[in-house]
């Protein structure tokens, strides 16, 4: 029917990580300074001034690769609780974060284990034992599609990855009927976590950062992100 939209299946995932484009850029606009100021500072007071309990975390990087495990550890070190993971190719930062307590609930798409040493042990204690959740599951496409939406602004990227596979029934997206051809197609919803932490090869004191060789979902994350 013209101008309304037809669900044919909704994800059982809990979605997290979403707010209106437009509610993020109004908060953007009142918070970002647009003055060239100098944003150096050490890693104890960014986690304290940027990481609060319950925030929708990200990491940079892949898998063990270009990952802030300072920033890791000064999360433990602060005791920080109940956050959320953006587990999209997590490997060291997930499993220590988890083992640590700091994590709650992970969003997965590539989690919990390294292809050379296997399932983490701790975090699958930690899963079995109810204290940690995952609470959606994605392709690692289907993550990047998600923070590429926030950055574009917009609140969902259409796509045909994940459809008919139990990945979209665990996910938080949905799939329609496309207005245009009348089949299936797949809309994933933007993720705009509270904080990322991208490590980075050099940078200026005003934030300006090159990354040397593969980035990975890093441009995404640090346009989606609020800190």
């Amino acid at each position: 029917m013209e101008g309304s939209v037809e669900i044919l299946e909704r994800g059982e995932g809990e979605l997290l990580g979403w707010m209106d484009p437009d509610e993020f850029r109004e908060w953007v606009l009142k918070n970002k300074p647009r003055e060239m100021v100098d944003k150096t500072m050490d890693i104890k007071e960014a986690v304290k001034k940027f990481v609060r309990d319950g925030d929708y975390i990200a990491f940079g990087g892949f898998g063990h690769v270009r990952v802030s495990m300072a920033a890791i550890y000064e999360i433990i070190r602060q005791r920080k609780r109940n956050l959320i993971m953006a587990g999209k190719t997590a490997v060291h930062d997930v499993d220590i974060l988890v083992a640590a307590g700091c994590v709650s609930k992970v969003e997965v798409a590539y989690c919990f284990g390294h292809e050379l040493r296997g399932l983490s042990p701790a975090s699958r204690r930690m899963v079995e034992e109810g204290k940690v959740k995952v609470v959606s599951e994605w392709s690692n496409w289907g993550f990047q599609l998600r923070f590429a939406a926030a950055a574009q602004g917009i609140p969902w990227i259409p796509t045909r990855v994940m459809l008919g596979t139990d990945t979209m029934r665990k996910s938080s997206g949905m799939v329609i009927k496309c207005p245009y051809t009348g089949k299936p197609i797949a809309l994933i919803p933007a993720c705009f976590p509270d904080v990322a932490f991208i490590h980075v090869h050099r940078c200026d004191i005003y934030g300006n950062a090159q990354i040397d060789g593969i980035l990975i979902e890093d441009f995404e994350l640090a346009r989606a992100a609020r800190d």
